[in-house]
Formats: structure tokens, sequence, C-alpha cells
């Protein structure tokens, strides 16, 4: 499990930041992850650039994505994980379940 990365993005010429990424030792396969401590509920934008940073890491064929929240999820958030089947939004109250 690698902690979190600040990478150059080459495709945008800009800094990419992934709170953590975890993989297998065959590299076939990895979790990508946010986690934001806010007062406002995830949104969709915040899915949509997690999954388009992990585009950098050509080499996992497989990709899942965990964003967890303080807050919960904007509906917003959810359509789009809907549309993807894996993305998983972890709230506060799932933490302790």
């Amino acid at each position: 499990m690698t902690g979190k990365l600040d990478l150059n993005n080459p495709e945008f010429k800009s800094e990419a930041k992934i709170d953590f990424i975890a993989h297998g030792d065959d590299m076939t396969a990895a979790i990508f992850g946010e986690c934001k401590w806010r007062n406002e509920p995830l949104d969709k934008p915040i899915v949509a650039a997690l999954i388009e940073k992990s585009g950098m890491f050509r080499q996992f064929g497989e990709k899942h994505y965990y964003l967890f929240s303080k807050s919960g999820f904007t509906d917003g958030a959810r359509e789009l994980v809907a549309e993807n089947g894996n993305v998983r939004l972890i709230d506060f109250a799932d933490m302790f379940e």
C-alpha cells in the first residue's frame, strides 16, 4: 500500500494528488482512494477526478475506487457511482459498522 501521493500528471502538465493506492504483488489490480473530512457532502467532481487521476497508472488492468467522507455524498456523486460498478462510497457512519 502506498500513502498520499503527489504526482506530476504529464497529460495535463499539472500536479495530481491521490490519498492512497493499494495493490497486490502481481500489480494487475489496484484500489485508489480519497478521504475528505469536510462539513459538506462529497460531490461528483471529486469522484470523477479520482477516476481521471488513476489513468496515470496504466499498468493496472483492474481499478477500484474507495471514497471516504465525513458528511456523506451528494446525489450527483451517487449517480456517477451507479454508472461505474467499481466505486464504493463510505461515509462516517459506515466506518463503524
